[in-house]
């Protein structure tokens, strides 16, 4: 059989194989499962117009061949050269393309090509597979799930999420491959990691995955796109835990130390949120209840219902503006004394902070962008914070220090619960002052608010939402945020949030948010569940018609925080930081 391909490599994991027509094809367990186009249609955007220019190639052939090795090559309209290459390795394989020439990179989609028919029409040209699912890792309100169709992907819950799919093939089941995109630091201006389906006459049908650059990517010689890389494991989280691995193993992204992290940021955690909306008069906006008579009360009820945190994280809107994000003097009359209070009880205070916002800042320290597509709706918050004007960059350090120093005139808060991450500048035109984009913009947003919360305060927690190994030293505790109050499975899924956030940041801590407040019967199982995922989190306290907890409940939600909080001192000591 060996003979018919110009190329065979062969590992206890998978066997590929190339025949003369350049098909890559991909064996697991003995079983191909796929027949992949080795290219990439890497599309140009006009830097003049923005408009999408299409990349057709000439054909696809062998440039070398070496015992792991292969590099293919092809022409195309936009670009003079074009090749990728093939890397075996013992535990996977990688497709990397390279584009040589002029341009600004628009989508790539890899294993797949257009060319001109004979006609001169332009036909599209997309892979061959045998497997029958492929997972999603993007949770949204509604739990995961495996496809056969096309997935646009989206932030939303996991910002960025894991790029990378795992896939079932029928007859296999203890076993899974996942093809996930790896990109080098500092190149990831992109936002979406998607599968599609193609469709090519009646029975025609092929897949190919792709990425966009928006035109944020400027090529003036030679650009090596990021992998495809092939990944196996266990099950769907394995392939996922395989493929944040690569990027720590191979330098590609540090894997930081937590070994000897501060007790308190263990919790429990109590969180203001749904509170302020139970305390919320008839007629007022739930984020206008983010005052400090509020949270004085939350506090008090901490007391009242007997739980022991070492957190209380204050919510949207505590804030003047979003932008320059100072104390809103109508809400707060004296924070520092709200926060000095805090400590004198054994609690340390997290404040809401709102990724992006633009709002109250000035015209040169903000950029432009369309809204992010969500669901049926586009998130257009514009103006944006740009992390990457100097400006802007000197006035967030100021803000953090006045929120974070003990410094007189400063709030000494101790860190900060970064949300709406996904509130993003999206789209050509959303433009930085150096040209980041994407996730690589959002990276640099959190790198500038981690370094300098850590200067500032070295035990500041930070508490946020990507799912990446790219993010993880800048990421302390990630939240696992909303769920549908109309499901009623509430554990089951957390607990696989989880699982995807310790398989792409190993060892972060995980704060467990809020219980199903549309549902008493969910909501419990999830509070006695809480302690075995992550850091338990109370939002509420009083009863609001729909979410009624009786004393009962109550005694047993105390029995479950105050258990953890115990067993938290026995293995880490009991919290001493408190008024540092």
């Amino acid at each position: 059989m060996k003979s018919e391909f110009v190329f065979d490599f062969s590992s206890k994991e998978y066997r590929v194989a190339v025949d003369g027509g350049c098909t890559v094809h991909f064996f697991f367990r003995g079983v191909e499962v796929a027949g992949l186009i080795p290219a990439c249609r890497v599309d140009a955007v006009s830097e003049t117009d923005g408009s999408e220019n299409a990349d057709v190639d000439s054909a696809l052939s062998i440039a070398a061949v070496g015992e792991s090795r292969v590099e293919f090559t092809s022409k195309s309209s936009l670009w003079d050269k074009k090749t990728v290459v093939l890397e075996c390795g013992e535990d996977g394989f990688s497709l990397t393309p390279t584009v040589y020439g002029r341009g600004a990179v628009g989508k790539a989609s890899y294993f797949a090509r257009s060319a001109a028919d004979g006609e001169g029409k332009l036909a599209e040209c997309a892979s061959k597979y045998h497997f029958c699912e492929y997972y999603v890792p993007y949770p949204t309100e509604h739990p995961h799930k495996y496809s056969a169709e096309s997935f646009r992907s989206f932030y939303e819950l996991m910002i960025p999420p894991p790029y990378v799919f795992p896939c079932r093939m029928e007859g296999i089941d203890d076993a899974r491959f996942g093809f996930g995109l790896v990109a080098k630091p500092g190149e990831y201006n992109f936002i979406h990691f998607d599968y599609v389906r193609t469709h090519s006459g009646h029975k025609n049908i092929g897949f190919y995955l792709s990425t966009d650059f928006e035109g944020h990517t400027k090529v003036d010689g030679v650009f090596e796109l990021p992998s495809i890389r092939v990944f196996f494991g266990s099950d769907d989280v394995d392939v996922v835990r395989r493929w944040a691995d690569y990027h720590f193993d191979t330098g590609l992204c540090r894997r930081p130390d937590r070994s000897n992290v501060p007790r308190w940021w263990r919790g429990p955690i109590v969180c203001g949120w749904n509170e302020q909306d139970a305390l919320t008069p008839e007629g007022v906006a739930q984020k206008d209840t983010a005052t400090e008579e509020v949270y004085m009360k939350i506090a008090d009820m901490i007391n009242e219902y007997g739980v022991r945190p070492t957190t209380l994280i204050i919510d949207d809107k505590w804030q003047r503006t979003y932008g320059d994000c100072l104390p809103d003097p109508a809400k707060w009359r004296d924070m520092r004394a709200f926060t000095d209070e805090m400590h004198r009880r054994g609690i340390h205070t997290l404040l809401w902070f709102k990724m992006w916002g633009g709002e109250g800042l000035p015209a040169d320290e903000v950029m432009d962008g369309a809204g992010m597509p969500y669901k049926t709706v586009t998130l257009d918050y514009a103006p944006y914070a740009d992390p990457t004007n100097e400006k802007y960059r000197a006035h967030l350090r100021e803000i953090l220090h006045t929120l974070l120093s003990s410094d007189p005139g400063c709030m000494n808060a101790d860190g900060f619960k970064l949300d709406y991450s996904l509130m993003m500048p999206y789209g050509k035109r959303a433009k930085s002052a150096s040209g980041k984009y994407g996730a690589e913009l959002t990276h640099e947003l959190h790198k500038l608010i981690y370094e300098t919360a850590k200067q500032i305060k070295p035990d500041a927690l930070i508490n946020a939402s990507p799912a990446h190994p790219y993010y993880a030293e800048y990421c302390d505790m990630a939240r696992l945020h909303d769920y549908g109050w109309g499901r009623r499975n509430e554990s089951e899924e957390m607990a696989r949030r989880a699982e995807i956030f310790r398989a792409t940041m190993p060892g972060v801590l995980i704060d467990c948010d809020s219980a199903n407040y549309g549902e008493r019967e969910d909501a419990m199982r999830y509070y006695r569940a809480q302690p075995k995922i992550g850091v338990p989190d109370i939002y509420q306290f009083s009863s609001d018609g729909v979410y009624d907890l009786d004393g009962a409940d109550w005694d047993e939600i105390r029995a479950a925080f105050n258990g953890y909080a115990d067993e938290m001192d026995r293995l880490y000591g009991k919290d001493d930081t408190c008024g540092e």
